[in-house]
């Protein structure tokens, strides 16, 4: 099991500069085993200034069918912090193919009015996301990513 995260933007302008309402595209990567994930939970930091916007997709990296599982909760619109996906009881098809074990999460953050500090004007913003889940019934150790 690992997590994984990247980012994309999109900006207004025409420079390297995110301004308010631009939006950020997170993709949390959970590279699971084969069989069933239980009690899966992932949790995303936001970072200050960043508000979640909507979720664009939860599908398997390589576009094949190999997972069942049901969103059972996700952040609402507007959420700030800590945001939390409940994805329950994860299913991956045992099939010994490594190159189909990962799950991407993909969701937009918009640049929020009045909430960054205006200097630095440079600001690197860390993303910081945690896939819990359990083995057998028993809490696993988290995984943990950063981007």
């Amino acid at each position: 099991m690992s997590t994984s995260t990247s980012t994309s933007a999109r900006r207004t302008g025409t420079d390297s500069t995110l301004r308010i309402g631009d939006t950020v595209v997170y993709s949390l990567a959970l590279t699971l085993g084969e069989g069933v994930t239980q009690n899966a939970v992932v949790t995303d930091r936001l970072p200050a200034g960043l508000a979640f916007d909507g979720l664009v997709s939860v599908t398997p990296a390589s576009g094949s069918s190999n997972f069942t599982y049901t969103v059972a909760s996700q952040p609402a619109p507007g959420a700030i912090g800590t945001l939390t996906w409940n994805l329950g009881n994860i299913t991956n098809a045992v099939d010994n193919n490594p190159a189909n074990n990962t799950l991407v999460i993909q969701y937009r953050a918009r640049v929020v009015k009045d909430t960054l500090a205006q200097s630095p004007t440079a600001q690197q913003l860390t993303n910081n996301a945690t896939l819990s889940y359990a083995i057998n019934g028993v809490a696993a150790t988290p995984k943990t990513a950063s981007a």
